[in-house]
């Protein structure tokens, strides 16, 4: 559901700067701290909790935490909150899930979900890829983003890069990188899990792809092109092997 939210991360820092919301600007981090705090709750709150976890929080994060708002003594504060988001705050999102999830059956559960979300989340993207490509001008002048075109970033910290034909679509994400990685995770899923059936894995993985190459992120497509070609000498390989066997 976090990932789900996240993916969204581009049309909430555009509703931030239109309304004038600073608030919003730090939404995730917010998110991930109140996911964070939860976790530690849930942690003192259930009677099996393990005494590796607790020992994680008390003597490594907590202290971890303490000790990176004492270091920077007298510095501008400001600064030192930025530095704490890029630092401390993804390093939050992997120990609530540890604190969360407790044994193997939870951590398949968790990952079965994870991976329908991104699947989700990367065909409802496609849907906005397609049409940011599609209706580039329409598209950045109906949300006032023309400030940010051209390869500039902006107060919402949306990043419009262009290209010779238009725009290099991001989704509904910040950026063309993040919403061709989150296409190219999702094709790779259908190929090596086929998670629907036939006709579905079918359709969605070409829509998806499609996609993918409407980003114009160069380092999705090429990873894609050898992923492919690794497939199909794999393929090629093992159908080579099984005739061996059989005769």
């Amino acid at each position: 559901m976090v990932l789900f939210i996240f993916t969204f991360s581009g049309v909430v820092n555009v509703i931030s700067v239109k309304l004038d919301l600073k608030i919003l600007r730090v939404w995730k981090e917010i998110l991930i701290i109140l996911i964070f705090l939860m976790s530690v709750l849930d942690l003192f709150i259930r009677r099996e909790s393990s005494k590796t976890r607790l020992f994680v929080l008390i003597y490594i994060i907590i202290p971890l935490i303490i000790l990176y708002f004492l270091m920077p003594f007298g510095e501008d504060f400001t600064l030192i909150a930025y530095q704490f988001k890029g630092d401390m705050i993804p390093l939050l999102v992997p120990v609530s899930l540890y604190f969360i999830i407790r044994n193997e059956n939870e951590w398949y559960y968790f990952f079965r979900k994870f991976i329908y979300v991104i699947l989700y989340t990367a065909i409802i993207n496609s849907f906005f890829i397609y049409f940011e490509s599609a209706f580039s001008n329409l598209f950045i002048s109906t949300l006032g983003l023309s400030e940010y075109y051209n390869n500039r970033g902006g107060a919402s910290g949306i990043r419009l890069d262009s290209t010779l034909w238009g725009l290099r679509a991001m989704g509904t994400t910040t950026s063309f990188g993040i919403a061709g990685t989150l296409t190219f995770l999702a094709s790779l899923i259908i190929i090596e899990l086929k998670p629907f059936s036939f006709r579905k894995n079918f359709i969605y993985f070409f829509f998806i792809v499609g996609a993918m190459v409407a980003t114009t992120y160069k380092t999705t497509m090429i990873a894609f092109v050898f992923y492919m070609i690794y497939k199909v000498i794999s393929m090629f390989l093992k159908n080579i092997k099984s005739k061996k066997v059989f005769y």
